[in-house]
């Protein structure tokens, strides 16, 4: 067993909660381990304790000596002879400022009689805590690095070292002033990367997860903060891997449904430029962005712990790289093109290739110009530029950039990607059949850092339109939006989705709970930051306070931006009453609607509408005022737009039962399954749907659903919500489901859930009416579940996902007509013919007129030969009879009370 599978399964017993990262960032010294090196393994695995111990380390080759480091360094024989009876004393060192928890890193090798160093080093940390569940309220980490890769004059990346110094020796002329000088934590590049050992707790202090990374600062200006941003690298030339694989972001999906996982990197972000007031201005905003329908970043509130020292706050972010658009989109890395507008530390606003060829950053420039040069109100520029641009997302981005007030944007924290579709030319990438979002070939725009913003950057009475109709030079943003503001449906499609930022998001009370969710999550261990590094104000008190900016921003931005909107678009504003009757789902520009909403347009624009009837139902009226809206169907939806002719205009939505509507022939069914027996094992689960109507269905809204027991006799019930997937006439979807999220199968979707042994599965249509549901019965590793052509459930050993299911006469389940019966077929949880008789040491015997009667006289006839292995006295062995016969026996513990397994 591997060290890090011992710790995991000790982990696996305690009760696991919200993660904690400890990062004891650890210089691994460069060693090789032979096929013989001994893998050390510690008495106790690191964690939280409530006290001290001695500390016991496991040393399977008793010619090499020990030694051990509690101060970050990699052990020499120069460093602490280990004692194999005295152990290692844990001590209350303390971890710093504020926090009461003492952090003991240790760090063990083995070395020969040389004093060479044989095998990987042992780093754990342990944390000695009286109250931890007081203390830990959130994900909790630690850094194993030779404290001079942290600290070192010369090679130290926490420093200004070094490369200070040479810079005020030989400072430029035309350095401007206020900008900052050059120190070692401004450099960049794997240069100054150092290797790193990082381990993920539970806030309870169970190793979730210990990888050898590479860890570089990270940010801009704000490299100058005490608390720094730092960013982790999965590499191999770390690892034996280059991801870290967790389950960070729990609930987090790619588009098609697969759990996000992998990560190759991430950003362990500080406050930043909001450190000394909100420290969570950036994750907020994010958050209000996802709401929109924008790229974000995901995080995760954290408490660190830096070469065991109290580094306090930090939140986990995603980072922006090819992985990232890999995992969400299930796009090719390496077909992904990243773009970043930055301004640099002197002051330079400038593009810069951050991922791709060169090629397709001269085709972003090439982009760029198109817009800006030629005349947008001409329809055939309009349109090929939306065939570069993903103008709905532009229109997004721009608008909330300009909604929340960024300072530190349109010139700086700008990232645009895209996927290269097709060959290198421009005329190819743009691809407009393409069904999953981000795989059409066009640009798209990313939130980044949004710490000035929001009552932290430009003033709330700011004009929206000054910010983005304006051409300011920098990145040439508002130059691109201001050519394509003279078109007139880009001007509406603007103006219609400030009207959805004021009707629903950017409304105060939406605004205050985002707000409220996100501060809830930090407070724990703000409590601890605040007092130890005397950011926000010095204590939590101060900190909660200076969450009154911006919630007082957005409270006056609201009326501020309605007023701005209405003299742009020389109008006024009217209040549209939504009512929808029926079943049915009903789209207004890019809000759903559920039954009734209210509104806020302003008159004058031309408002999209989509109406889309359950099935059984159909669209009887849609009107305005009552008058019909022209409608026509798009993908499965009914389209059309109206205008808002007046003040207080009203929209109604009517669908009524459809008389003459005909249910497809056939069903939805789940038609095959694979999972795993016992419940926890390395075998995925799958599940097969297949569309045996004679028409296609979509699927989106559509859920799958699990409703079993957990070990303690809790419910457990999870479920998984379909994309926009449509499965075709007579078509097969397969659905790979597990917890773990790291599998890279060629399934079709990814469920985030395991199934197994005892749970229901249900498949739900988009209005919660149930579709099929089977309960799984017991079943091995080594056969799936299949229906027949009839409907009914067998056991195939040969699966067919994708495909029409196999039939090969193996085992199939049958009614049981006299429940009385399982008592001949079932014993002792066994599985056995009912002419078998028990022979009192787990085996049974059956005699040759039962072979013959059971499985046929022709069959067992030919294998008379073979079967001669299997005699014993009384008769034949049953389970060698079966495998001569080629036959499996199953073995099972309880059946569905109307299924019964037979041969």
């Amino acid at each position: 067993m591997k060290r890090s599978d011992f710790y995991m399964a000790s982990a696996i017993m305690r009760k696991a909660a919200a993660v904690v990262f400890v990062i004891a960032a650890a210089c691994l010294a460069a060693c090789s381990q032979g096929g013989g090196a001994p893998e050390l393994i510690f008495s106790d695995p690191p964690g939280i304790y409530q006290s001290r111990f001695s500390l016991y380390v496991t040393n399977p080759d008793s010619s090499l000596t020990l030694y051990y480091t509690t101060d970050c360094s990699n052990p020499t024989p120069d460093s602490n002879l280990y004692d194999s009876d005295k152990g290692i004393s844990l001590a209350y060192r303390g971890g710093g400022r504020s926090d009461p928890s003492s952090v003991n890193i240790i760090r063990v090798a083995a070395f020969d009689s040389d004093g060479n160093q044989v095998g990987e080093t042992l780093t754990g940390t342990y944390i000695l805590s009286d109250v931890p569940e007081v203390r830990y309220t959130t994900m909790i980490v630690s850094i194993v690095c030779e404290p001079d890769d942290l600290y070192d004059y010369e090679r130290g990346i926490m420093v200004e070292g070094k490369v200070r110094d040479e810079f005020l020796a030989n400072r430029p002329a035309y350095w401007p002033d206020g900008n900052p000088q050059l120190a070692n934590f401004f450099m960049s590049g794997r240069e100054w990367e150092r290797p790193a050992h990082v381990e993920f707790y539970s806030q309870t202090g169970e190793l979730m997860l210990a990888e050898d990374i590479g860890i570089r600062v990270s940010g801009g200006y704000n490299r100058q903060n005490e608390v720094k941003s730092l960013r982790l690298f999965a590499r191999y030339d770390y690892a034996d891997k280059n991801v870290m694989s967790y389950d960070f972001y729990p609930g987090l999906k790619s588009l098609t449904g697969v759990p996000v996982g992998d990560f190759k990197s991430l950003i362990l972000r500080s406050g930043s430029n909001n450190i000394w007031n909100s420290m969570v201005q950036t994750q907020f905003l994010m958050q209000l962005g996802e709401d929109v329908g924008l790229d974000t970043m995901h995080y995760r509130p954290v408490c660190v712990y830096l070469n065991g020292k109290y580094y306090g706050y930090m939140a986990m972010v995603e980072d922006y790289s090819p992985t990232y658009f890999e995992t969400h989109y299930n796009i090719d890395a390496d077909s992904i093109t990243c773009v970043n507008g930055s301004a640099e530390l002197w002051g330079e606003r400038v593009w810069e290739l951050d991922n791709g060829d060169e090629s397709e950053f001269n085709e972003f420039k090439h982009m760029m110009n198109y817009i800006i040069t030629l005349n947008m109100r001409d329809e055939e520029y309009y349109q090929k530029a939306s065939e570069m641009l993903d103008l709905d997302n532009f229109i997004r981005y721009m608008c909330f950039e300009g909604y929340i007030a960024n300072s530190d944007w349109p010139q700086n924290n700008v990232r645009v990607w895209r996927y290269n579709n097709g060959e290198t030319e421009r005329e190819d990438k743009y691809n407009p059949d393409a069904e999953v979002y981000g795989e059409d070939g066009r640009w798209r725009f990313l939130l980044k850092d949004l710490d000035l913003a929001a009552g932290y950057g430009d003033a709330v009475e700011t004009n929206i339109f000054s910010r983005l109709d304006s051409d300011d030079g920098g990145l040439r943003l508002n130059a691109v939006f201001k050519s394509l503001f003279r078109n007139a449906d880009f001007r509406n499609r603007v103006f219609c989705f400030m009207c959805d930022l004021i009707s629903d998001t950017m409304k105060p009370e939406n605004v205050g709970a985002a707000l409220g969710e996100v501060a809830a999550s930090a407070l724990g261990e703000m409590r601890y930051f605040t007092k130890s590094y005397g950011v926000s104000g010095g204590s939590n008190e101060a900190w909660q306070n200076h969450l009154a900016t911006p919630m007082s921003f957005f409270a006056r931005r609201y009326d501020i931006v309605r007023e701005q909107l209405a003299d742009e678009y020389d109008s006024v504003w009217a209040n549209l009453s939504v009512r929808v009757d029926g079943e049915g789902r009903v789209g207004v520009n890019t809000l759903n609607i559920d039954g009734e909403a209210e509104l806020s347009y302003l008159v004058g624009l031309k408002v999209s509408v989509t109406a889309t009837p359950a099935d059984g139902w159909k669209l009887k009226s849609l009107t305005v005022d009552g008058k019909p809206v022209e409608l026509e169907e798009v993908d499965g939806e009914l389209c059309g737009e109206f205008m808002v002719a007046s003040r207080n205009p009203e929209l109604e939505v009517v669908f009524e039962p459809d008389s003459g509507y005909v249910r497809p022939e056939g069903r939805l069914v789940i038609n095959e399954l694979k999972y795993n027996h016992p419940r926890i094992g390395d075998y995925t689960d799958l599940v097969e749907i297949y569309n045996g109507t004679d028409a296609p269905v979509y699927l989106k809204g559509y859920t799958l659903v699990k409703e079993g027991k957990r070990s303690d006799g809790s419910d457990d019930r999870d479920e998984w919500v379909f994309p926009a997937a449509t499965l075709g006439a007579g078509e097969y979807m397969v659905i790979a489901c597990d917890n773990i999220g790291t599998k890279k199968l060629q399934v079709d979707y990814h469920a985030s859930f395991a199934i197994g042994v005892g749970d229901k599965l249900t498949l739900y249509d988009r209005y919660g009416e149930k579709v099929d549901s089977v309960k799984l019965p017991e079943c091995n590793n080594f056969v799936v579940l299949a229906r027949d052509e009839l409907g009914e459930w067998y056991y195939e050993p040969y699966s067919s996902f994708g495909e029409p299911n196999i039939e090969s006469g193996g085992y199939e389940l049958t009614s049981v007509i006299d429940s009385n019966a399982f008592g001949k077929f079932i014993h002792d949880g066994r599985f056995i013919d009912d002419l078998a008789e028990p022979d009192g040491d787990g085996s049974y015997t059956i005699t040759l007129d039962s072979l013959r009667e059971h499985f046929g006289s022709d069959r067992v006839e030919r294998h008379m030969e073979l079967l001669e292995s299997a005699r014993v006295s009384g008769g034949y062995d049953l389970d060698k009879a079966l495998a001569v016969l080629d036959y499996h026996r199953f073995y099972i513990e309880t059946l569905d009370s109307s299924l019964l397994l037979r041969y």
